[in-house]
Formats: C-alpha cells, structure tokens, sequence
C-alpha cells in the first residue's frame, strides 16, 4: 500500500483502533480474509461498541486449526453470535469469507 489508495485512512483507522493487526505488520489489503480473522475483527468491534463477552469454550470439531493468536476471538464471536460454526460441527477458521456470511456477520454486528 502506498497511501494514495482510497481506503487508506479507513485502513489506518482500523489499525490505529485494534480491529486489525497485519500480517508480521503488514495489512495486505488485496489478500482474502480468513473466518479466524473476521472474528478478530468482529469482535474488535463489538469491544469498541461496549459489547463484551467472555471466551466461552467451543466444541467446534475443528478449533485445533484455529491459530493461537485467534482462539479468544474465535470463542467470543461464538458467545456474542456474531459469527458461528457450521452444521457439521466446524468453524474452518482457515476458510475463507464468503460475500453471504460477511452480509449475516456485519447485521448481526449491528442489530
């Protein structure tokens, strides 16, 4: 990113209030967003609104292959059900966002 692009200063400003981190520092805005970091995201979000839940055990037949750094925002997305596993018992925290789960995802955010 050099700065010119237009959601540079929505990218900054999401750095600068802790819904994101970057990758070893590094935002990588073109890349696809993993559900394990749409739950970083969003429940980032939800604690800057004062929403708050504790991390809750999950019984996601897959939260093994939930990166470390994302295993609290992986439980807290399930207890403010935000963003929840799939009927087969998994999360697939690996997988990527799909256009849908990001519309029920952002709604639940807001209502």
């Amino acid at each position: 990113m050099t700065g010119g692009e237009w959601y540079a200063s929505y990218l900054a400003s999401a750095k600068e209030n802790g819904l994101i981190d970057g990758d070893g520092g590094k935002a990588n805005p073109n890349d696809v967003i993993t559900r394990e970091q749409m739950a970083k995201m969003l429940v980032s979000a939800c604690e800057i609104q004062g929403k708050t839940a504790d991390a809750e055990d999950v019984t996601y037949t897959d939260f093994d292959a939930v990166s470390d750094w994302a295993k609290e925002f992986v439980k807290k997305a399930s207890a403010l059900e935000i963003l929840n596993g799939f009927e087969d018992g998994t999360f697939a925290p690996k997988g990527n966002v799909l256009r849908e789960q990001a519309f029920v995802a952002v709604y639940r955010l807001v209502y």
